[in-house]
């Protein structure tokens, strides 16, 4: 019986478009501010090419990730208060709004199995571009030769950056456009 109010309720977006706007622009529009002054403030520092300390780079590497996930994290508040506030009167209603952004169960198998076929694919991608810049002599840097020259000078600091670019960012990236936005926005303009 819940399953089928969790599979009735969660199929139709239950936020209002005006809804999904503002919050979309109450998250946006902070993330984008704070985003810019970053990249400002980090135009002035000059470049360091020592190594830094195990203590500096352990300092910097956890305040870089807790820094990243908060940022980051700014992405669930709307859509986890839009969500818990529509089934707020409904007993099971964290277990709805999550299902309604979209957590929902999944083959964990068959998920892993796709990951690792995916990554593969992109490092054969990778070196397959990293192959046609050194036949052709090209004056570029993959993303991968910058992380390595990056983690000679702060490699713990690289490894958090990592961490929060690849667990937390698209986790909480996915929650909040596929789960919270777009739904929204098709309630109002619908597909085909």
């Amino acid at each position: 019986m819940e399953d089928a109010l969790v599979e009735h309720k969660s199929e139709a977006v239950p936020w209002t478009t005006q809804q999904t706007l503002l919050g979309f622009i109450l998250t946006l529009v902070p993330w984008v501010a704070v985003i810019g002054v970053l990249s400002l403030l980090g135009q002035s520092k000059a470049t360091q090419n020592a190594p830094l300390s195990f203590q500096a780079d352990l300092g910097n590497a956890i305040f870089v990730f807790i820094f990243s996930s908060v940022i980051e994290g700014a992405f669930l508040i709307a859509p986890l208060y839009y969500a818990n506030y529509i089934f707020r009167s409904i007993t099971p209603h964290f277990r709805l709004a999550l299902h309604t952004l979209g957590l929902r169960k999944f083959k964990v198998g068959r998920s892993l199995l796709l990951v690792v076929l995916l990554l593969l694919a992109i490092l054969a991608v990778d070196n397959f571009y990293q192959y046609v810049i050194t036949v052709w002599h090209l004056n570029l840097q993959t993303n991968d030769q910058v992380l390595l020259n990056h983690s000679k000078i702060a490699p713990i600091s690289t490894y958090a950056t990592l961490l929060a670019a690849v667990f937390v960012a698209p986790f909480c990236e996915e929650v909040f456009f596929r789960g919270f936005l777009f739904p929204g926005l098709c309630r109002s303009m619908p597909v085909g």
